[in-house]
């Protein structure tokens, strides 16, 4: 009895811990895609204000309604970002 019930425990542990170590993998994987999109993101806002030198497609009306959106999305999903320090 004592045996029988050392294997269940040990196969279930064993389920436990290939599951945590799929499930890590599963979220650095995810980590490092956001990571990737925010970067993009970034680099797109800089992009778009280097094209825009003059602010004549920023300060339009139909035009600088998107461009503001576009800046407030990459700005919200920096607050999502843990950097190496913590923050």
């Amino acid at each position: 009895m004592n045996i029988l019930l050392s294997v269940v425990v040990l196969i279930l542990f064993a389920l436990c811990v290939y599951i945590i170590i799929n499930l890590f993998r599963k979220l650095e994987f995810l980590e490092k895609n956001y990571i990737i999109l925010l970067d993009k993101l970034e680099s797109t806002i800089i992009n778009m204000r280097e094209i825009d030198d003059k602010q004549m497609f920023e300060n339009d009306d139909e035009v600088g309604v998107i461009f503001k959106e576009l800046t407030d999305t990459v700005n919200e999903l920096s607050k999502f970002v843990v950097t190496e320090e913590g923050t």
